[in-house]
C-alpha cells in the first residue's frame, strides 16, 4: 500500500502538515521510515521532497492520508493537489482537488468508477495513457503517474520514493 500526493506551491513541511503529520527532525529513507519506532504506537511516517517545478510530493508507504477526501479538500483550498493511492491488491484511486473540492477521481483500473464536481476533467489524457473506457485495464496506478507526469509535469523518481533522505513527518491515527 502506497499513496504520494503532489502539492503546488506548499514547501514539503508544509505539504506533510497539511497532511496531518507532525515534522519530525531527521530526514528518513524508505526503509528507516517503514521500521520507524512509531509504527507500534498506531503511527506512520510520511515524508516529502521539493519536485520542479513548484510542487512538493508526500510519499505515503502504508499509509493513504493523501486519498481521503476530508483531508485533500482543505489541502486544496488556496492550490492544486493530485493523488494516486494504490492498495496493492487492485484498489487504485486518483484524485484532482483545487479550489477546496475534490474535482475529479477515478479509479484507474475502473475508469468508469468516478466522480467529483468534473468527473470528465482528464476523459482525453485518460484515454491517451490507457485509462479509457474502451481499455484493458492493465496500466492501474503507473498509468495514473503518466497521467499526472503528462497534465502537470511531475513525476516521481524510484531513487527518490525510495532511497533518498526526505523531511518526515509524524502521522497518527
Amino acid at each position: 500500500m502506497w499513496c504520494v500526493t503532489f502539492v503546488r506551491g506548499a514547501s514539503p513541511v508544509e505539504a506533510l502538515r497539511r497532511l496531518g503529520a507532525e515534522p519530525v527532525s531527521e530526514k528518513l529513507t524508505a526503509g528507516e521510515a517503514a521500521s520507524h519506532p512509531t509504527a507500534d504506537e498506531g503511527a506512520w511516517i510520511a515524508r516529502a521532497a521539493e519536485l520542479d517545478p513548484g510542487w512538493s510530493v508526500v510519499v505515503e508507504l502504508l499509509s493513504w492520508q493523501g486519498a481521503r477526501p476530508e483531508l485533500l479538500e482543505p489541502l486544496a483550498a488556496d492550490t492544486e493537489v493530485v493523488s494516486v493511492f494504490s492498495s496493492g491488491s487492485g484498489a487504485d484511486v486518483f484524485h484532482y482537488a483545487a479550489g477546496g473540492q475534490v474535482v475529479t477521481w477515478f479509479e484507474p483500473t475502473m475508469p468508469e468508477s468516478c466522480g467529483g464536481t468534473e468527473p470528465d476533467r482528464f476523459a482525453e489524457a485518460m484515454q491517451r495513457v490507457g485509462l479509457g473506457a474502451d481499455e484493458e485495464f492493465t496500466s492501474g496506478p503507473g498509468g495514473a503517474l503518466e497521467l499526472i507526469r503528462q497534465e502537470f509535469g511531475v513525476e516521481l523518481d524510484r531513487h527518490l520514493v525510495l532511497d533518498a533522505p526526505l523531511v518526515a513527518g509524524l502521522v497518527r491515527d
